[in-house]
């Protein structure tokens, strides 16, 4: 395979021919940059297509293509805040909000950043602080912390995830439904963290020792309490406190910040066992080691959820995980003024790959009857690209001036890092609980105030409620989006991007719910379906536990691959001379994948090597365009 960068290279004097020459170009430049041709395609395809991408991007600061989009978008951003510092604003416009929270951030005096100080402003209850605030030679008051309400307090802040983890789901029967779910937390305890914190509030080092250890044997505990499987059980605080025998109601209410009915309020159980152990458990601990306990899985939170520093980059994060609805106007009205351009072309090609879809359950491998296939064909048929995750048919700049109208944000001269944080986190919370005040709500209709995670990501996602696929604007930069390049570049990386999200509809984990959100029986019925799990074990060879992302994968890359190359659709199939249009489809393909060897942590994913290796090992297209003589058989679920 070493001929074809030679081809490449020699060959852009064509590729400068077509009418979009600049994009192409600029494309084959960094598919260029990436190959290794030293490696062989068929026998290691992640070496060939992204060997030399570390050395081309040895001094990015980003690690993956993703990254990169996210980065530019930062910039883009911070250019623009400056701007608008530079101009008179009104005080309660959302322009003048954004500068401020920018602005606290970038100036705060750094003791306003210390864990002591979030701790100082954040305490377990009324009169009480955390054990190690505690003033020298004073005891702390154990007899008045009551540890259940303390953990309802500050998961006003969010969903902490220590002892019981709180989070809002939705009704799997009923999707206009939502509810306050209770679990049993995952959360474990760090003992350098809680060290290095007890060190910095100045606990003496004999005392962090004896704490930690203690700590730990509580972690343990909590972590080995029965546990429940199967599906959530709906039932009225009432009930709960009848099937626990310890009363919910208090907790309940200073988490969604208002009194209940409990003979009305319905709760989503998970797993019913361990909310009854866990209040036994804790009780018969001493009140203080608890409080240390709950204490530092806030502050491991509070550390998951900001930056920490004061460089811009660091700030433009800050501001769009905390301002989410701002960040993704301003970066509209400034930076896509062509978007309903780029939205046209991207939902035809959308289309192209649904319809791929289609084909396959009419074609019907899996031996559907026909009210499974109805439903199934329903859901794809019926899934929604929405670019951009904002809501539909509202004026953007009303809604957002809506959304920030209750948030008040302190002037230049009142900095103070932590305080305006965690006014952002109870706001985000605030606002997440607010769903449990509008029953009857239109899933189609549901704006998806997005995770941490996912409000400072590129990356675009499946929403199972609403059945859509969330299409982040920052994806709208190249190179993984060029309006005027060639079509094999767009169906190759977004196009595949498009058919793994739209395969998660269909997925081990998602096809038991239908087009409206809601649990369907016929979804159980086709996973139990002897061809499908022929398929999912075909997929499971080399074992994962994120199998329906590897399902996505693979799925995804063969909905663009036929939607681009079986449609009958192609325009220009040429890009440059003696390299094939499917040979260049993979190549650019695989530049999604390309990292400089130091990926973020993805708990979703298998590793990208992996992802990449796997996805052409068994695709017949691969092998074709490759020459690669194997004998894998390619793996088939729809």
């Amino acid at each position: 395979m070493k001929w074809i960068i030679g081809l490449l290279l020699v060959s852009t004097v064509s590729a400068s021919r077509l009418p979009n020459v600049g994009s192409n170009l600029r494309i084959l430049k960094n598919i260029i940059g990436s190959l290794n041709e030293d490696a062989d395609a068929c026998s290691d395809y992640f070496d060939f297509a992204c060997g030399n991408y570390s050395v081309t991007h040895f001094d990015d600061p980003f690690p993956d293509m993703y990254q990169m989009l996210n980065h530019k978008l930062n910039v883009k951003l911070i250019k623009l805040i400056e701007e608008i510092g530079e101009k008179s604003l009104e005080a309660s416009s959302v322009e003048a909000k954004v500068l401020r929270f920018y602005h606290n951030c970038r100036e705060a005096p750094p003791e306003t950043r210390q864990i002591e100080h979030y701790l100082r402003l954040t305490p377990p209850g009324e009169g009480l602080t955390w054990p190690p605030l505690t003033p020298s030679g004073t005891s702390w008051p154990k007899n008045q912390f009551k540890w259940l309400e303390t953990l309802a307090y500050l998961s006003r802040f969010g969903p902490i995830n220590v002892l019981i983890d709180i989070e809002i789901s939705y009704n799997w029967q009923n999707s206009t439904e939502f509810l306050l779910n209770l679990n049993k937390s995952n959360a474990q305890i760090d003992s350098a963290e809680v060290r290095k914190i007890l060190r910095s509030m100045g606990v003496p080092s004999e005392r962090i020792q004896n704490i930690i250890r203690l700590l730990l044997k509580l972690d343990s505990d909590v972590s080995n309490l029965a546990q429940e499987d199967g599906r959530g059980q709906i039932m009225s605080v009432q009930r709960l406190n009848s099937a626990t025998g310890y009363d919910w109601q208090r907790f309940i209410e200073i988490i969604v910040g208002h009194p209940i009915e409990p003979t009305l309020f319905r709760v989503e159980i998970e797993n019913l066992p361990y909310l009854t152990a866990i209040t036994q458990l804790v009780d018969s601990y001493d009140g203080e080691l608890v409080a240390y306990y709950i204490m530092a899985g806030f502050v491991r939170y509070l550390q998951e959820d900001t930056e920490f520093g004061r460089d811009p980059l660091d700030c433009i994060q800050d501001v769009r995980r905390n301002m989410y609805v701002a960040s993704n106007l301003l970066y509209r009205e400034h930076f896509l003024t062509t978007l309903p351009l780029y939205t046209k072309e991207i939902q035809e090609i959308f289309e192209q790959i649904r319809h791929q879809l289609l084909l396959k359950i009419e074609r019907n491998h899996l031996g559907l009857n026909a009210e499974q296939k109805k439903m199934i064909y329903g859901k794809v048929k019926n899934t929604v690209l929405n670019i951009g995750n904002m809501p539909k048919g509202r004026d953007l700049r009303s809604f957002a001036d809506q959304h920030y109208e209750d948030l008040e944000i302190s002037s230049a001269d009142e900095l103070d890092f932590a305080r305006e944080h965690l006014k952002f986190m109870e706001f985000r919370n605030r606002k997440e609980m607010a769903l449990l005040h509008q029953p009857d709500q239109n899933p189609k209709d549901y704006f998806d105030m997005p995770s941490r995670y996912f409000a400072t990501s590129s990356g675009p996602y499946y929403l199972p409620i609403s059945n859509a696929i969330i299409f982040p604007y920052g994806l709208l930069q190249e190179p993984y989006f060029l309006p005027d390049s060639h079509d094999v570049f767009k169906f190759s990386i977004l196009g595949a991007d498009l058919g793994h999200e739209l395969m998660h509809a269909v997925d081990k984990d998602y096809m038991f719910v239908d087009s409206h959100g809601n649990h369907n029986e016929f979804g159980w019925e086709i996973r139990e379906l002897p061809r499908f799990q022929e398929g999912l074990e075909c997929m499971n060879r080399s074992w994962s536990a994120k199998l329906a992302e590897r399902m996505a994968d693979i799925g995804g890359l063969d909905l663009a691959y036929s939607a681009y190359f079986e449609s009958g659709k192609i325009r220009d199939p040429t890009i440059i001379k003696k390299v094939s249009p499917e040979q260049m489809f993979f190549l650019n393909y695989a530049q999604a994948f390309c990292t400089d060897g130091y990926p973020e942590d993805d708990e979703d994913h298998d590793e990208a090597k992996l992802r990449l290796e796997l996805i052409g090992s068994g695709a017949a297209p691969f092998d074709r365009a490759f020459d690669c003589r194997r004998n894998n058989t390619p793996c088939q679920l729809w």
